[in-house]
């Protein structure tokens, strides 16, 4: 009686077929007898088909059973037509046969990509490599339905072919039936190569014997067989449900494909809150403690799924997490006002950090002004009513200087590089206070490029050397700046009176930058200081 109820679907399968085989045989001769079998194994296998679509939980899995159910319908369909609807058209009655070999292809393919289906999760596509499977069946179905062509599959006799019986199997025959078991044999292999369970594996025989029987029959229908009192008791139809049905159905039942089945048992061992219901709500399967009130609580969670036909419910415990919960809370808070603490003392010190940065700065730039800063202390002291708007005039000048070249240090740049109106903006403020000195500056404008800024400022503190020297003595200045090959001049043009010190260019940063000084007295006075480094174009 336990290998009744562990195998009862497979026997079930088994003893409908039988039956079916039976009708043939205790009908024969009753008109519509043929046609009355046909329909009780189409009812057959629509209710199989039914009983899949609830117990098949992954939904390309189950829409590939549904597939299976489907084709076989279709060929009891094609065979009712043909012995029973069709009788006087020929070529419809042929391609109708051919019709049946079409099925017989199809639904080993569906099979197979059952068996890759396992374990794939719904979100991923079968592999393309597995597809490849199909062009075979692609080609053996083409060659069926050209077959008049050629008598590759069928030697047929003339228009008789395929309503009399006047027919031979061609070569390609045999290989539509080897691919065929070459398919099923392919997607048995890998269904119980993807079962993880043991036991299931070692119940591998069941799957096998339909498999061994289906292809026996299949091979006894080519030669006309089995027959009792010289009736057949199965068409090949028939046969091959029984084989693609009977196989599919062992490996559910055996586990080595995973189904919904055991709904009773495993509710009745499970001590957790747990019940199926249908659409209306009504429970049928609850766990021991299933039928209880389902509450929600702080610590109790209602969890609901809908399933096919239903829905499952069950209560989820939340004690333990809601105290996890809590303490990481806890922890949490900690974490967060230690990490407070740490990122107000990083503030204080990054806040330090800068205004210890900003006093160095501030003290480099007190540095590099200092003679011009001397010079306006020197200025204020010395004005009186005679020299007021003279001196005001220089200290104009020597402020703009401190000014612009002040913002030069506080520019930063990624690469430590200015454009060259930075310097061109400074020397036309520096001209703009000039000319209160009755000295006249002209600056022609330059073109883009790029200046280091340690080339710009020693650039702009020449020109303003230059300046400071002939304030007294010239009345003319013209400066023009432009980049060459990566060396950057700047160039003064002043009258003849005009004077030039190089005290201000004798220091190593000067001669650190390539530079050097160029003057002619020819025709007025021209100094160009040249910066062999620095320069980008």
């Amino acid at each position: 009686m336990k290998i009744v109820r562990e195998y009862k679907n497979v026997i079930l399968v088994s003893l409908l077929f039988v039956i079916g085989g039976a009708g043939h045989i205790l009908l024969y001769g009753v008109d519509m007898a043929d046609s009355i079998c046909q329909i009780y194994y189409g009812v057959c296998v629509l209710v199989w088909a039914l009983t899949v679509r609830e117990r098949i939980i992954d939904k390309r899995v189950r829409n590939f059973f549904i597939g299976i159910a489907g084709l076989l319908l279709i060929a009891f369909l094609i065979q009712l037509a043909r012995y029973k609807f069709i009788w006087d058209n020929v070529i419809a009655l042929r391609y109708l046969w051919y019709s049946y070999y079409v099925v017989l292809e199809a639904i080993p393919l569906l099979t197979f990509l059952i068996a890759v289906s396992i374990n794939l999760s719904e979100e991923n596509r079968i592999d393309k490599r597995y597809l490849l499977v199909g062009i075979p069946c692609v080609v053996i179905i083409f060659l069926i339905y050209t077959n008049d062509f050629h008598n590759l599959v069928f030697v047929t006799a003339g228009e008789t072919a395929g309503t009399t019986g006047s027919y031979g199997h061609g070569n390609m025959f045999y290989v539509c039936y080897a691919w065929i078991y070459i398919l099923y044999a392919l997607a048995l292999g890998i269904i119980t190569r993807k079962c993880a369970i043991y036991s299931a594996k070692r119940k591998i025989w069941v799957p096998l014997l339909f498999f061994i029987t289906g292809f026996a029959f299949l091979v006894l229908s080519i030669f006309d067989a089995p027959k009792l009192f010289g009736i057949s008791i199965w068409s090949f139809i028939e046969e091959y449900a029984f084989l693609a049905i009977g196989l599919t159905e062992a490996c559910i039942q055996v586990g080595l494909l995973q189904a919904n089945t055991g709904y009773k048992r495993l509710f009745g061992l499970s001590e957790r809150m747990i019940k199926i219901t249908d659409a209306s709500g009504n429970t049928l399967y609850a766990s021991q403690n299933g039928e209880k009130s389902f509450e929600e609580s702080d610590d109790i969670r209602v969890l609901k799924k809908e399933i096919s036909g239903g829905y499952v419910s069950w209560v989820a415990d939340l004690t333990k997490l809601n105290e996890l919960n809590r303490k990481i809370n806890e922890t949490t808070d900690r974490i967060e006002t230690r990490n407070e603490f740490l990122k107000n003392d990083i503030a204080v010190k990054e806040e330090r950090s800068k205004l210890d940065t900003r006093n160095k700065l501030y003290d480099n730039i007190s540095h590099i002004v200092r003679p011009q800063l001397e010079n306006i202390r020197k200025l204020i002291d010395a004005i009186n009513d005679d020299n007021f708007d003279e001196n005001i005039a220089r200290i104009a000048v020597l402020d703009a200087y401190i000014k612009r070249r002040s913002n030069m240090e506080l520019i930063e740049t990624d690469d430590g590089k200015l454009p060259v109106e930075e310097l061109y903006t400074a020397i036309c403020e520096s001209s703009g206070y000039i000319s209160l000195c009755n000295f006249d500056v002209a600056v022609t404008p330059v073109k883009q490029f790029r200046l280091s800024k340690e080339v710009m400022t020693m650039a702009y503190a020449a020109f303003e050397a230059v300046v400071e020297n002939n304030l007294n003595v010239a009345k003319r200045l013209l400066v023009s700046m432009n980049m060459k090959d990566g060396v950057f001049c700047i160039r003064f043009s002043m009258d003849k009176d005009a004077l030039f010190d190089k005290v201000w260019i004798d220091n190593d940063e000067f001669h650190s930058l390539n530079g050097s000084v160029d003057t002619d007295c020819e025709d007025g006075l021209t100094v160009v200081v040249s910066f062999g480094e620095g320069g980008e174009a």
